[in-house]
């Protein structure tokens, strides 16, 4: 949802349209019952972490072709079909996620820490009487795919030109008396002419068309401060067989789920001491829910007793996000009044398809000193897209010049993950592993500073005997992108998010 606070983490070329991608963002703002949403959106969704059990982390997530493992019905269903015995686990952790942004002068660094429950699954294992399908496994888990959580502050910085400019551009020609008729006036400029931050460029005209702001040589310092909270989850229900021993198969069917939430805080001081305004401040709060579905294929077949390889395919998800949004703002003046409104509540809903994976993987036994682990994972983000809703009528908004820009600006991305297992004695495991992704944005027209090249790194430490197992592990993983943190009203230079994640996970298990 592209809102006027909002520190908009999207590409130059978005920026350079300017004027095409803004008047389709009042477009959409003027519907009765829609918000504009656009290729952040998309990205929030689609961008997501690498899946899997503590065992699996601990080796960089590359977990495609070894199997028995409850990361296997994320990562590659095939790998279920391995399982000779029922299996019962869950993982805690905690996570950290510290976000700076550098625009200028550097702004604060904050961070957001949270309990989190990476994963939990059940597997059934059936034996047969049919020599060459001995086994068929059942199995249900849950896990998370992406931590949306980031706080960021930007210190109050100089501007020459002040947000209510555009509350009273959008105002022009209107008078108050219908600021109702659309979205973006009764989110914004109604509630600023409600706290007089807006006038009538006329005083005299009892219903004005024209109008002033409370700030009228625009000089004002702006200080943001935005914290975001949520996740992407996913509970996968799984099928896996295996065939003589040397192919294995699955299918898993994936629900997943979306919960996040935005708030927006945004305080404006005039650069000149002779007005009567003192500042003004504005909140936004979105809350997104969603829900959907997906399925993965895979196969895994045993090479030589020292090689094992995987392929699988994770079909496009398909999301239903409902959003609704508020705006709150107040105004503080120098006689010691002050004005407050809040505006009514805007809901939406659309469709966001995120898109289709392939994932190749490779797994080494070097007997009983330990395991090498290896994947390769395409993604092509040009392949997704935002849709109206299926009841959303005629007055659905056009997402066509937002999925162009979602197409031009987006690419092929790849992850490489690789990962190592040590025995240590009978029942311990040393385990470490790295991975790379590539830009998802297209180099040439994204035309973006930082292509969000993420690198992640992982280490971990097991203990099993028996049927029982524990297993600890950490992983950080680090990134930047562009940012605008003063959205679409400013035409600056963007700025740079510099994100590092890094969680402790903790689990354990039976074998059944």
């Amino acid at each position: 949802m592209a809102t006027f606070g909002h520190m908009l983490t999207h590409s130059r070329l978005t920026k350079r349209l300017g004027a095409h991608v803004l008047f389709v963002t009042l477009c959409w703002l003027f519907l009765p019952d829609a918000e504009a949403q656009n290729e952040v959106d998309y990205l929030r969704y689609a961008h997501l972490e690498t899946a899997g059990s503590v065992r699996s982390w601990g080796m960089g997530g590359a977990f495609g072709a070894l199997g028995a493992d409850l990361g296997s019905l994320h990562a590659n269903p095939g790998g279920l079909g391995m399982y000779r015995r029922g299996d019962l686990g869950m993982a805690l952790g905690v996570a950290t996620v510290r976000a700076q942004i550098l625009q200028g002068t550097s702004a604060e660094r904050r961070s957001a820490t949270r309990a989190t429950l990476p994963s939990a699954g059940l597997v059934l294992t059936y034996p047969t009487i049919h020599p060459d399908w001995p086994f068929f496994s059942l199995g249900v888990t849950y896990t998370q795919r992406a931590n949306l959580d980031r706080n960021t502050t930007i210190n109050p910085t100089a501007q020459e030109s002040s947000l209510l400019e555009v509350f009273s551009n959008l105002a022009d020609g209107v008078s108050p008396d219908d600021f109702g008729m659309s979205s973006a006036l009764s989110m914004y400029s109604s509630l600023a002419w409600d706290t007089y931050l807006i006038d009538p460029l006329d005083p005299s005209e009892t219903s004005p068309t024209s109008y002033i702001t409370a700030i009228p040589d625009g000089q004002v310092a702006v200080s943001r401060l935005s914290e975001a909270s949520g996740t992407v989850g996913e509970t996968a229900i799984s099928l896996g067989g295996a065939f003589r021993d040397r192919l294995f198969f699955g299918v898993t069917f994936g629900l997943p789920r979306v919960d996040f939430t935005e708030i927006t805080r945004t305080r404006e001081t005039p650069r000149t001491d002779s007005l009567p305004l003192q500042e003004w401040t504005m909140a936004e709060e979105l809350q997104v829910e969603g829900s959907g579905f997906n399925a993965k294929l895979g196969v895994v077949g045993v090479v030589s007793d020292w090689l094992r390889l995987g392929l699988a395919y994770h079909s496009p998800t398909r999301l239903r996000i409902g959003e609704s949004f508020v705006t709150r703002m107040e105004s503080f003046f120098d006689n010691g009044t002050d004005f407050n409104r809040t505006s009514p509540t805007l809901s939406n809903s659309y469709i966001v398809r995120t898109p289709a994976r392939l994932i190749g993987s490779a797994s080494f036994l070097m007997g009983k000193a330990g395991i090498i682990v290896a994947d390769i994972e395409r993604i092509d983000y040009r392949g997704g897209e935002l849709r109206p809703t299926a009841f959303a009528g005629l007055d659905a908004p056009n997402y066509a010049p937002v999925n162009d820009v979602i197409q031009e600006i987006h690419d092929i991305s790849y992850i490489a993950r690789a990962g190592v297992e040590i025995r240590i004695q009978d029942h311990y495991r040393l385990r470490l592993g790295a991975s790379y992704e590539t830009s998802p944005y297209n180099p040439i027209l994204a035309d973006v500073q930082e292509a969000m090249e993420r690198y992640t790194g992982t280490g971990g430490f097991g203990w099993r005997k028996d049927k029982y197992y524990l297993n600890l592990a950490y992983r950080r993983a680090w990134y930047a992108q562009d940012v605008y943190p003063f959205g679409n009203y400013v035409d600056d230079d963007p700025g740079t998010t510099r994100i590092s994640h890094g969680t402790v996970i903790f689990g354990g298990g039976i074998r059944l």
